[in-house]
Parts: structure tokens; sequence; C-alpha cells
């Protein structure tokens, strides 16, 4: 694991929190729906990464998504 979003690769991270362009990614409707700007929405997305999420939670989305490429 990465300490930070950004540290990833593949993360839409930078393109999504901190504006790097990428022709990989075209805006989803609930990005657009952060905000009114680009900057707006860019505070938004990082906002969501700023707390701290339990061992627990993380162990619960990681076994659904297990789940859900066994289902491929």
């Amino acid at each position: 694991m990465v300490e930070h979003p950004a540290d990833y690769p593949w993360s839409s991270y930078r393109a999504n929190g901190q504006g790097e362009p990428t022709a990989l990614l075209s805006p989803h409707g609930q990005y657009q729906s952060l905000g009114a700007t680009k900057e707006q929405r860019l505070a938004k997305y990082r906002d969501l990464f700023r707390t701290h999420m339990e061992p627990e939670l993380i162990d619960e989305i990681r076994s659904h998504q297990r789940w859900l490429c066994a289902g491929e």
C-alpha cells in the first residue's frame, strides 16, 4: 500500500484531486457535482481522502472487491 492515493501510479487521484491532466479519464457526473468550478471539485475530492479509515472497514471493502472479482 501507499501512504497517499497520489503515490499510486494508476490512481485517478492526481487528476481528480490535484488537477493533473490525463487523456485516460473523463469526468464522471458525480465528480462534476462536487462543485461549480474546477477548484471547488478538486478541493472537495481531496476532502474525501482526509479522514482515516478503520482497518475493519478496509477489510470489508477488500472482501467485497474479492467477491466482485470472483464473479468475472
